[in-house]
């Protein structure tokens, strides 16, 4: 930090840097939630069997519903003219936005369950979003001599994908 920025926080108290857009999903989860149970105090085994497994059915559940959402929007898309693959657009531009949405709120705004948290951005974003099948049709256009439509589709999914998850960001602070 510079000199300048380090007097502005001296005297005037106020953060001389903005806040990052949103911090890591976990970094809000409540003490609680992070501590164990006293040992001297034995946890039923189907209790303590239930929450290691919660994780894992919490992304299962997210995955399953989110795969089949962007299977069903990449359909919907398909029927777009031209030679983008707008539906891969679409859903990288949408669940960008909604990931900057839900972590912003679930970080700074609401305090979540972690397995609520898993659910959506792990489980159903992490399915939904669609980052690989954006490199292959990518290098699909150049295969295919379409270089314009390639450097379009890259400009467009990374100008529109930055841009929506600082939307949603900014949607979740007008909260």
């Amino acid at each position: 930090m510079s000199t300048r920025m380090a007097e502005d926080d001296e005297t005037d108290g106020r953060a001389a840097l903005a806040p990052p857009l949103f911090t890591h999903p976990y970094d809000a989860i409540p003490e609680a939630e992070l501590a164990h149970a006293p040992e001297d105090v034995p946890e039923p085994a189907a209790t303590h069997w239930r929450a290691r497994l919660a994780p894992y059915a919490a992304i299962s559940a997210g995955g399953l519903l989110g795969a089949n959402t962007r299977y069903l929007t990449g359909q919907w898309a398909a029927r777009w003219p031209g030679p983008l693959p707008w539906g891969t657009l679409l859903i990288n531009v949408t669940g960008s936005l909604a990931l900057g949405f839900f972590l912003t709120l679930v970080t700074e705004r609401f305090i979540g369950r972690a397995v609520t948290r898993l659910f959506v951005a792990t489980g159903f974003l992490g399915a939904y979003t669609t980052f690989s099948t954006f490199g292959v049709e990518t290098i699909t256009l150049a295969q295919h001599h379409l270089y314009g439509a390639a450097l379009a589709y890259i400009a467009a999914s990374l100008t529109l994908g930055l841009a929506a998850v600082v939307a949603g960001a900014a949607a979740a602070r007008a909260l």
